[in-house]
């Protein structure tokens, strides 16, 4: 048996956008993603900073909410606190 689990980070503040253009990534990445998943019956576990949660609240509150809704049926849910800091070598 083959398993195989998806983990995706939603991490706006680190994303390579102009301040201002986080409402792109909300509609045109996060939210036709959380719904690829859902429409095929995938798992996956999700990885939101706060900064990230605090945005897509404030541009699609139904997409918290779908999330919200799919806990440990669909999703499983972890944080990387309110920012994540990304160490460069």
């Amino acid at each position: 048996m083959i398993n195989i689990a998806f983990a995706f980070n939603f991490n706006i503040q680190r994303c390579e956008i102009e301040v201002g253009g986080e409402d792109v990534i909300v509609q045109e990445g996060y939210l036709p993603l959380i719904r690829t998943l859902l429409d095929h019956g995938i798992k996956a576990d999700l990885f939101l900073s706060g900064y990230s949660t605090n945005n897509i609240l404030e541009i699609d509150t139904g997409l918290i909410e779908t999330i919200k809704s799919n806990l440990g049926e669909r999703f499983e849910l972890g944080t990387y606190t309110y920012t994540l800091s990304l160490i460069h070598i």
